[in-house]
């Protein structure tokens, strides 16, 4: 399968941006580094979290992306 413009973009980039609080935690839950963390420009009360970007991180969201797809079937969501 062919990668989107943006997926190629991410691969290219040394620094991976989180903008979820819960996602974040997960990350640093799992042992990847938080490098920085910023307030998020547009939304003043929220936060911007940033890791490397490296293809275990990657792995980990998609694993977390499936736990979440497999609770919500489970409670029917």
């Amino acid at each position: 399968m062919k990668k989107t413009e943006k997926e190629l973009t991410i691969e290219k980039a040394k620094t991976y941006i989180v903008f979820s609080q819960f996602k974040a935690g997960f990350l640093m839950m799992k042992g990847f580094k938080l490098h920085d963390m910023e307030k998020n420009k547009d939304f003043p009360n929220k936060n911007v979290f940033f890791f490397s970007n490296i293809d275990p991180l990657h792995e980990a969201l998609k694993d977390l992306d499936n736990r979440n797809k497999e609770i919500n079937e489970l409670i029917g969501g």
